[in-house]
């Protein structure tokens, strides 16, 4: 397995939370393979509508004493190609900028749509990708 490519999926085991969980099996390429496998698995259930491609949202309002409101967001399926290119996912990966000039757009805008489909998986399938990865 390529360096830059295990470097970025350790990247994303960090942004998952689950560095700790997975540091001890994350030891070969065999396992970095079987981890790729796993968020692909999730990936496909979203893409085929298995599961809700919906992710909670706080949003703050400070009018007359602040509140804080979870709201659904729908996670539109382009973004996980995204993801996939970003990460390399099933493919090689590219960088931000690579996507953002394939694609026509800021590299913030590219970032947060990595940003939505990494939260998805946080929020909905740590224990899919755990377990994938065994």
């Amino acid at each position: 397995m390529e360096e830059t490519k295990r470097k970025k999926l350790d990247e994303l085991v960090g942004k998952l939370g689950m560095s700790q969980s997975l540091a001890v099996l994350l030891d070969s390429d065999e396992y970095y393979e079987r981890f790729e496998r796993a968020v692909e698995n999730c990936l496909q259930e979203y893409l085929e509508g298995k599961k809700g491609r919906s992710i909670n949202t706080v949003y703050w309002k400070s009018k007359l004493g602040g509140k804080v409101i979870l709201r659904p967001t729908l996670v539109p399926s382009k973004y996980f190609d995204v993801f996939r290119r970003n990460y390399g996912i099933g493919c090689s990966n590219q960088t931000l900028r690579e996507i953002g000039t394939s694609e026509g757009v800021s590299l913030g805008c590219i970032g947060q749509k990595v940003r939505s489909v990494v939260e998805i998986l946080r929020q909905k399938n740590k224990r899919d990708i755990w377990y994938g990865t065994l």
